[in-house]
């Protein structure tokens, strides 16, 4: 009976994605270092594909993690799987929680990236739009202070921003700092 015991713990610790709910900061965290690490990549796409029921930020997250598979693929035809596939599951995503800050931005850091030629840049004013009206109302997207400051930094790095957005996003910096 100890042995059965002993033995079903060391097989649920492996896998510790089941059967408990994921750490958004942490699954934050990973995606900014996912963009240069392969493994931590796969293991956030194995994570999120194993997990059931999520909620549509994470769906979001699981395809932004996919487009990352892109990155690190090295034959074409995987990088633009990898990148339809994931952009599909991000936009899904987004049909669910229109609203959501965060999901917008995802697609929007990934869109910034991408050449244009790909065909992958449509959504760029919608979601900057959308995140610079919407900023001021982080809080009640449960974003922390950190995400948000990540968020509006971004958008002013991007050099996508007119002097008006600028000025607003600057100007909200101030307020939250």
């Amino acid at each position: 009976m100890v042995l059965k015991k002993l033995v079903l713990f060391v097989f649920l610790s492996s896998f510790p994605f089941i059967g408990f709910a994921i750490d958004i900061n942490e699954m934050r965290i990973a995606f900014t270092k996912s963009v240069e690490d392969e493994t931590l990549t796969r293991k956030w796409v194995s994570i999120l594909k194993e997990t059931p029921k999520l909620s549509p930020l994470e769906k979001g997250f699981a395809g932004a993690f996919e487009t990352l598979l892109a990155k690190h693929a090295w034959n074409p035809y995987f990088k633009l799987d990898y990148l339809k596939k994931g952009s599909q599951k991000l936009n899904l995503a987004i049909l669910e929680d229109k609203e959501s800050i965060e999901l917008r931005f995802l697609r929007y850091s990934i869109e910034h990236y991408l050449p244009t030629f790909l065909g992958y840049g449509q959504n760029i004013q919608a979601d900057k739009k959308l995140i610079i009206n919407q900023i001021n109302n982080y809080q009640k997207q449960n974003l922390d202070l950190k995400t948000i400051l990540v968020i509006a930094k971004f958008l002013l790095e991007s050099k996508r921003c007119n002097e008006q957005e600028i000025k607003l996003i600057q100007d909200f910096i101030k307020i939250i700092s």
